[in-house]
């Protein structure tokens, strides 16, 4: 298991359940999954610690973190990666450039993929299924929520 958490409070939250509970086989990054590699702003909600977002669009209530970003490339090539068997994706609108910025040999090794779609200032949610049929997946809407996609390779 790999897991991305930019935000620090976050962060060290996730490091103490791992701990706590003693699990094993977990790689935790205190970095962000984008687009591209460097750094980016994170807004930081001052109301919910599951609110923030590099959208500025999506809060008013916000402090900013720098955060270091990977891309999904980089952690499947650095870590030899060779099959994907479920990515979870709960970004804030931030899913839309990731996903439409992976390449197909990295797609095309991913079987699952659950995703809650948010608003995003360019691309509608339907541009985002379109993209996901397009590239093999079967997409439906979870029943407990409609923000809440099932992805699933054909």
């Amino acid at each position: 298991i790999y897991t991305f958490e930019p935000e620090k409070s976050n962060f060290e939250a996730l490091k103490k359940n791992i701990e706590h509970n003693s699990f094993k086989g977990i790689h935790i990054f205190n970095m962000a999954i984008a687009e591209k590699g460097g750094f980016i702003n994170l807004n930081v909600s001052e109301k919910s610690t599951g609110s923030h977002s590099v959208l500025e669009a999506h809060i008013n209530d916000t402090s900013v973190q720098k955060v270091k970003t990977t891309t999904l490339e980089n952690v499947v090539n650095e870590n030899n990666i060779k099959h994907i068997d479920l990515i979870k994706l709960d970004i804030e609108g931030a899913e839309y450039d990731i996903l439409f910025s992976i390449p197909d040999r990295i797609i095309n090794i991913i079987d699952r993929i659950v995703l809650e779609i948010h608003k995003h200032p360019k691309y509608s949610q339907e541009e985002l299924v379109s993209f996901l049929e397009e590239k093999g997946f079967s997409v439906d809407i979870s029943p407990t929520s409609n923000r809440v996609y099932r992805v699933f390779r054909k």
